[in-house]
């Protein structure tokens, strides 16, 4: 397989890069990770973009340069664990145990559909699709996911 990127994906790349590495620059964990999920947008071309990210022993953290507080807020009542990013329902479940799976990684939703035994119609049926994804028309994505020890942790760009 062959990738072929222009100068101006390679320079976003970089910046992605940069803001990752860079979280001392910032007062907050917050305030880093809104810079690292803007950059991430800009690097896919996507819509929108979302962080997610839930120490150990802490409640879920949402944040977004552009969805409306309601819908991160929303995020937050269906993702009540302490320390993952685990949530109530469980066709969204199926799908994030295929990128737990990998440990830490990146994936397109499509890459997790079928082999992980979740349909999109599934998905339509759930409340995240349903309440925050779809009311920005929102047909994919791709995400970036780590879990360990010390929790879990989301950077999602929607296009």
């Amino acid at each position: 397989m062959a990738v072929s990127l222009a100068s101006a994906d390679l320079r976003a790349l970089q910046s992605v890069h940069d803001a990752l590495l860079d979280p001392l620059s910032h007062e907050t964990a917050e305030a880093w990770l809104l810079e690292v999920c803007t950059r991430f947008q800009r690097l896919c071309r996507a819509s929108a973009s979302m962080a997610a990210f839930s120490p150990e022993g802490e409640k879920p953290r949402f944040i977004s340069p552009d969805m409306p507080q309601h819908w991160l807020d929303r995020m937050v009542e269906l993702t009540p664990g302490r320390g993952s990013l685990r949530t109530t329902d469980p066709h969204v479940e199926r799908l994030m145990e295929g990128y737990r799976r990998r440990v830490s990684g990146v994936a397109t939703t499509a890459d997790l559909l079928g082999p992980g035994g979740v349909t999109v119609d599934d998905l339509r049926e759930t409340p995240v699709f349903r309440e925050v994804a779809f009311p920005l028309g929102v047909p994919g994505s791709t995400m970036w996911l780590h879990s360990g020890a010390s929790g879990e942790f989301i950077m999602h760009a929607s296009y």
